[in-house]
């Protein structure tokens, strides 16, 4: 019975033209990976915020009583 080992990939990898993996191309895929985080968060930011401003612009308010409006003025000091 024969197994294929990891040499026998590599061998076979070789033969098709694949070589190995350089340094530059990891660090370009990590560049990739974090760049295309980053795009995900600011657009559910951007989402998040519209939907919060979308929230409040039609959130009604209460009309404020005489007795509130005097306790958020300021006292007159003559």
């Amino acid at each position: 019975m024969w197994v294929e080992g990891k040499g026998d990939r590599l061998e076979l990898a070789r033969e098709a033209g694949w070589g190995g993996v350089s340094w530059r191309s990891v660090v370009a895929g990590v560049f990739v990976a974090y760049g295309v985080i980053g795009a995900c968060i600011g657009i559910a930011a951007a989402v998040l915020h519209g939907e919060l401003r979308r929230r409040t612009a039609t959130t009604k308010r209460s009309p404020t009583t005489p007795e509130a409006s005097r306790r958020l003025r300021p006292l007159d000091r003559r």
